[in-house]
């Protein structure tokens, strides 16, 4: 969960579009959420998931400098029951779904300063129903279309690199029948630490905005990263509103299984807590190479040489 800082990436568009700048080939890439394990109800689980439950949950194409993405960022299904005595006539019901589609790009600028951007296009639906005996049932939905300005820059210097973002600079949906929602501008600073190539130390600092006098949260996000073989990479972290509370706290693991042509999956976990009940959370990611000659190619006078091949499948 940590990336402000973090290069080489397809999904740097969630992240930091300025890191998309150390990408060496086009990638595809494809995230899932493909399981929880827990002793308590999923639906428990869901009402507090953005996304409740939604199995892809980014997909992508990158190059060095430049990325389209799709990206689901609400999806979920809220229902209330006003009269336990008869359920399927007396419920309150709340839908919403918000679709992202993007365009990144990034741009190099003197002594190893990096500037990225991601332009989207939102499209949402929302819906409202009630339900009562005796009384005729009420029922509203809505179309929303809108757009998100992001924002973020890259310092590298030596083994350390530096991070700033900002997303949702605006981010606003306008719906043909309610008035316009505000999505919470968010703030990232993060810096990396590499002393060796196959080790890394990484963190984020991240703060949301919400309107109307909301509550502002901060998270603080640790990580470290290591390549134990040239096939596979491990890495382990911790993120949350205050870490040294368990209960406040999201615990992250996983690994990455890479051929000698950049074919990866990786597979991560989240564990946390719910009502004080252990939650795991486990995901899949695959990046593609791309045909070559589908990365745009860099002019003779760019001030950074990459090889035509990473020196391993992660870059180090």
């Amino acid at each position: 969960e940590t990336g402000a800082a973090v290069s080489g990436m397809p999904e740097s568009p969630v992240w930091n579009p300025a890191c998309l700048t150390d990408l060496t080939e086009s990638l595809f890439s494809a995230d899932f959420d493909v399981a929880r394990h827990s002793q308590i109800e999923e639906e428990i689980i869901l009402k507090g998931m953005p996304l409740g439950g939604r199995k892809l949950t980014y997909l992508g194409f990158a190059a060095p400098n430049g990325a389209f993405f799709y990206r689901p960022l609400a999806d979920f299904k809220n229902k209330e029951i006003t009269d336990a005595s008869d359920p399927d006539n007396n419920f309150i019901q709340n839908n919403l779904s918000i679709s992202q589609f993007g365009f990144s790009s990034s741009s190099e600028g003197d002594r190893g300063s990096v500037v990225g951007i991601n332009l989207s296009y939102l499209y949402g639906r929302r819906g409202y129903a009630v339900a009562a005996s005796g009384q005729p049932p009420v029922f509203d939905m809505a179309d929303g279309n809108g757009f998100s300005l992001d924002m973020g820059f890259l310092v590298k210097k030596d083994l350390t690199s530096f991070g700033l973002v900002f997303f949702n600079i605006p981010g606003i949906i306008y719906w043909n029948e309610y008035r316009p929602d505000q999505l919470p501008v968010v703030m990232r600073a993060g810096a990396s630490l590499y002393p060796v190539p196959v080790f890394g130390i990484v963190t984020d600092y991240e703060k949301r905005y919400y309107r109307n006098g909301m509550p502002k949260p901060d998270f603080l996000h640790l990580g470290m990263e290591m390549t134990v073989l040239p096939w596979l990479q491990v890495r382990s972290g911790a993120y949350g509103e205050d870490l040294n509370d368990v209960d406040k706290t999201i615990y992250t693991a996983g690994f990455t299984v890479a051929s000698s042509r950049s074919h990866k999956v990786d597979f991560a976990m989240r564990a946390y807590r719910v009502q004080r009940e252990k939650v795991y959370n486990y995901f899949i990611s695959i990046i593609l190479p791309l045909p070559e000659g589908v990365a745009p190619k860099r002019s003779s006078s760019s001030p950074v040489s990459f090889p035509k091949k990473p020196i391993n499948p992660f870059g180090s």
